[in-house]
C-alpha cells in the first residue's frame, strides 16, 4: 500500500494520519466501497483528498464531477488531479485543491463519502433504491427505466416513478393526462406543466394558446419521448410558465383547478377563449366559468358592441365582481335559492354595486351591469341539474325577455338560450301558448337577429291565425365541413337532439295531479307547460326526432309536441301554402263564372299578404 501512495503525498503527510489512510486503505481490500481521505495543508494553502470509487463507474465524466464538488465544498479550487488503478475493484483519484486564504473549512468525511456516493451512482441504481424503498410496482420501474438520457439529466428517479404512474395510466382511448408542478427555484407567479400524451406529440400551436388563456405567459418548452412501436410511444412536454397577470399561482389540491380548465378545452366542452383566465384570476372551476360565458355569448346576440374577448377580460380585470357575479347566479337559481339564498341574493347585489363604483371604465361598467341584469331576468336554469352532460343536453337558461336591458323590438314573453359545445340557440316565445319552427341556422354571430326577423315576418303573416307565435333557432358548431353532406346531416341532427332536450330539460310537464316541475330545477317564474315546435328551414324532417324526444322525456304531449311528421301532415303537399290559397281564391270566382286573370275585381284584405 505504501509502495502505491501518491509520492509526494508520502513525504507530507503527517505519521498519525499517514497510519489512518493506510488502514483505511486496507479495509477496502476485504470490502471496497467509496471512500475519500483529506488532508488539509497546515499553511490552509491546499487540501490533498485520496478519493476511492468503484472502477466500473468511474470515467471523466464522474471525475470532473467529483472535483467540482470538492473544489466547492472547500472553497478552492481545481490545481491538479492524478487518476491511479491499483490491483481490486478500486480507481483511485488524488485530487489538489488549491486555495487562496482564509482557514480551510472543516467538512465531514461521512458528508464527502455521501456526495461522492451520489455522483458515482447511476441513475438505475437510485431508481432502484427508490422504487424499494417507495414499495412501487414493477411495471412502473420497468416504465421509468426506459426514459432517455435527457430526461435522466433533468429529473430524478422519484420524479420518473410518478411520470411513470401517470404514463401507465394514459393509451390510446384515454391520451393525454396533465400535472402542474412548481420547481425549487421558481418563484410563487412560476410554475410547471408537464403534458403526458400518448401516440403524437401536442403541437406548440394547440396546446399555447389554450395556456395563455387560462393566463399563463409559456416560457420555455422542452420535449421527452419513451416506449417504442410495440408498447406505443408516450411524449412528455415539460413547460415553464408565469401568471401573465403577475400574481401567485396557486397550486393548492395540485394544480386541479388548472388541470380542469386545460381539460375542459381539450375535450372540446368547452370553447378556448379569454374566459378561460377566470380559473386565474377568480379561482372559479370550467363548470362556473361556463355560467359566466354563456350570459356573454347571450350578450353578443342581443347586439352589445364589446366583443367576447373585450367581455372575458372585463371579468378578469375584476375577478372579485366576476365571483360576486357567479354567486348571485347561485343564490337566485341555485339548490338553495328559495330558502337562505333569497338573503344572500340581496346582499351580493349590493356588494357587487357597491364594487361599480371602483370600476372606472365606461364600457366594463356597462358589461357588468349587464351581466347583473341578466342574472336577475333568469328564471329557470338546469346547470344544477345532474348528469345532464351524460343526458346529451347544455346549459339552458329561461329569460324573461321584458326584463332584459337591451333587448332590440319586438320583445319576447320569454325565450331560452342553451349554450354548449356542441349546439347553440335560442327560442323566442310571445306568450304563454305559442308554436313555431326551429331553423337550422349558420349565422354563428347573430342567430338571434335571423330568429327575431321571423318572429316580424309571423306577426304580420300570421296575425289573423293566431294572437302570437314563436320562433327558435340553433347554430351547430362542430359540423365536419370537409367530410360530406350525409356527416353534415348527421352532425346538425345531433345537435337539434341536444337542443330540443336542452329546451324540455326546464319546461314543465302535467301529469294526472296536475303540473310538474322539472327535478333539480328552480323556479322562478308560475307553470309553463305549454311548449310546443314545428319545423322551418333545415328541419323539415325533423318533426319525428322532437316528438321522440318527447315521448323519451314522457313530456305530456307525446307525438303532438312537434307538428308535422309521420303522424302529422306535410302543409307542402296538401297545398297549405300561400300559393295553395291563390289557387283556392281563383276556383272560388270560377264557380261565380269570373276569370279574375282577365277581370278587374275588389278585394278587402287584411295584413300583408
Amino acid at each position: 500500500m505504501l509502495e502505491s501512495y501518491p509520492r509526494d503525498e508520502l513525504f507530507q503527510v503527517p505519521v498519525p494520519i499517514l497510519r489512518k489512510h493506510a488502514e483505511a486503505i486496507l479495509g477496502l481490500v476485504e470490502r471496497p466501497r467509496v471512500r475519500a481521505l483529506v488532508r488539509a495543508d497546515q499553511f490552509d494553502r491546499f487540501v490533498s483528498i485520496l478519493v476511492f470509487v468503484p472502477r466500473d463507474r468511474y470515467d471523466s465524466v464522474v471525475r470532473e464531477k467529483v472535483g467540482t464538488y470538492l473544489k466547492t465544498v472547500f472553497e478552492g479550487r481545481l490545481s491538479a488531479y492524478y487518476p491511479a488503478f491499483p490491483e481490486g475493484g478500486l480507481a483511485r483519484v488524488h485530487f489538489i485543491i488549491g486555495r487562496s486564504g482564509g482557514k480551510t473549512p472543516k467538512v465531514e468525511q461521512a458528508t464527502i463519502e455521501a456526495a461522492i456516493r451520489d455522483i458515482v451512482r447511476t441513475w438505475d441504481d437510485a431508481l432502484r433504491e427508490t422504487a424499494t424503498e417507495a414499495g412501487a410496482d414493477a411495471a412502473l420501474t420497468a416504465i421509468a427505466s426506459r426514459f432517455s438520457e435527457s430526461y435522466r439529466d433533468s429529473f430524478s428517479p422519484t420524479v420518473a416513478l410518478v411520470d411513470a404512474g401517470r404514463i401507465a395510466r394514459i393509451s390510446a382511448s384515454n391520451p393525454i393526462a396533465i400535472d402542474y408542478y412548481r420547481h425549487a427555484h421558481q418563484k410563487p407567479h412560476q410554475a410547471a406543466l408537464k403534458i403526458y400524451h400518448h401516440g403524437a406529440p401536442v403541437a406548440l400551436s394547440r396546446r399555447v394558446p389554450v395556456l395563455e388563456n387560462i393566463g399563463f405567459r409559456v416560457i420555455s418548452e422542452r420535449t421527452f419521448e419513451v416506449g417504442d412501436d410495440q408498447s406505443g410511444m408516450v411524449f412528455i412536454h415539460d413547460m415553464e410558465l408565469e401568471n401573465r397577470y403577475g400574481k401567485p399561482i396557486d397550486l393548492r389540491d395540485g394544480g386541479a383547478l388548472f388541470e380542469d380548465a386545460f381539460l375542459s378545452v381539450w375535450r372540446g366542452d368547452v370553447d378556448n377563449d379569454g374566459y378561460s383566465g377566470l380559473a386565474q384570476t377568480a379561482g372559479l372551476w370550467s363548470s362556473e366559468i361556463t355560467i359566466l360565458r354563456a350570459y356573454g355569448r347571450y350578450l353578443q346576440q342581443v347586439g352589445i358592441p364589446q366583443s367576447q374577448d373585450f367581455i372575458a377580460a372585463a371579468l378578469n380585470r375584476y375577478p372579485d365582481i366576476a365571483r360576486g357575479l357567479h354567486a348571485l347566479f347561485i343564490a337566485r337559481l341555485g339548490p338553495t335559492a328559495e330558502g337562505e339564498g333569497v338573503v344572500a341574493a340581496k346582499h351580493l347585489k349590493a356588494k357587487i354595486k357597491d364594487a361599480l363604483e371602483e370600476v372606472p371604465n365606461i364600457d366594463d361598467d356597462t358589461i357588468i351591469r349587464r351581466y347583473l341584469n341578466l342574472i336577475e331576468a333568469s328564471l329557470r336554469t338546469n346547470h344544477f341539474v345532474a348528469d345532464t352532460k351524460e343526458k346529451g343536453q347544455s346549459l339552458a337558461i329561461k329569460l324573461e325577455s321584458h326584463a332584459v336591458e337591451g333587448l332590440p323590438a319586438p320583445r319576447p314573453w320569454r325565450e331560452i338560450f342553451v349554450y354548449g359545445s356542441e349546439v347553440e340557440g335560442l327560442h323566442l316565445r310571445f306568450g304563454p301558448v305559442a308554436r313555431g319552427g326551429l331553423r337550422w341556422s349558420d349565422r354563428a354571430q347573430d342567430y338571434r337577429t335571423e330568429v327575431l326577423g321571423l318572429v316580424k315576418a309571423q306577426q304580420v303573416k300570421n296575425a289573423v291565425i293566431v294572437p302570437v307565435g314563436a320562433k327558435g333557432g340553433f347554430y351547430p358548431k362542430k359540423l365536419p365541413m370537409s367530410a360530406g353532406r350525409d356527416a353534415i346531416f348527421e352532425a346538425g341532427t345531433s345537435a337539434y337532439k341536444n337542443f330540443v332536450s336542452s329546451l324540455l330539460s326546464i319546461t314543465d310537464n302535467i301529469g294526472l295531479d296536475g303540473v310538474i316541475p322539472p327535478a333539480g330545477v328552480v323556479r322562478r317564474d308560475q307553470d309553463d307547460p305549454y311548449f310546443v315546435v314545428a319545423a322551418d328551414k333545415g328541419t323539415a324532417t325533423f318533426s319525428d326526432t322532437a316528438n321522440a324526444i318527447s315521448e323519451k322525456h314522457g313530456f305530456w304531449l307525446d307525438d303532438a309536441f312537434a307538428s308535422g311528421g309521420s303522424a302529422g301532415y306535410d302543409h307542402k303537399k296538401m297545398g297549405i301554402t300561400a300559393k295553395g290559397a291563390w289557387e283556392a281564391v281563383k276556383r272560388h270566382f270560377r264557380e261565380m263564372n269570373r276569370d279574375i286573370q282577365t277581370s278587374p275585381f275588389t278585394v278587402v284584405g287584411v295584413g300583408d299578404m
